[in-house]
C-alpha cells in the first residue's frame, strides 16, 4: 500500500500479504495511529516512501519532500521498531530492488 495512511486497513493488508509503505507523515508528532501501525508491520513487508512530495518528514516539514529526506523517516521508524537504522534500510533496498 503506497503511502499508507489508513490504520483500519492494516489487518486486511497484512492478511493479504501486501507490502505497507510509510511516508514522512509517520514522523509527525501526532501520528499516533500510523506509528502504531509501523510497529506492527513485519520487517519483510515494510517499505519507506521516497516519492511523496507533500509528506516530508517532521525534520524537514514545510519543504517539498525529496528522496534524500527518506533518512529522516528511516530514523523515526527504526527508533519506533527498536531496529538498527542501517539494517532496516538495507533490508528495504534489498527487497524493493531485488538486490543480492
Amino acid at each position: 500500500l503506497h503511502c499508507f495512511s489508513s490504520p483500519p486497513l492494516l489487518d486486511d493488508a497484512l492478511a493479504n500479504g501486501w507490502y505497507v509503505s510509510f511516508a514522512g507523515n509517520v514522523t509527525y508528532r501526532n501520528a499516533y495511529d500510523l506509528r502504531d501501525c509501523a510497529r506492527q508491520v513485519p520487517s519483510e513487508r515494510l517499505l519507506v516512501e521516497t516519492d511523496s512530495p507533500y509528506l516530508a518528514a517532521q525534520a524537514v516539514r514545510g519543504r517539498r519532500n525529496e528522496p534524500a529526506f527518506v533518512v529522516h523517516t528511516y530514523d523515526v521508524l527504526s527508533e519506533l521498531r527498536g531496529e538498527d537504522v542501517r539494517t532496516l534500510a538495507d533490508a528495504n533496498a534489498t527487497r524493493a530492488f531485488g538486490l543480492p
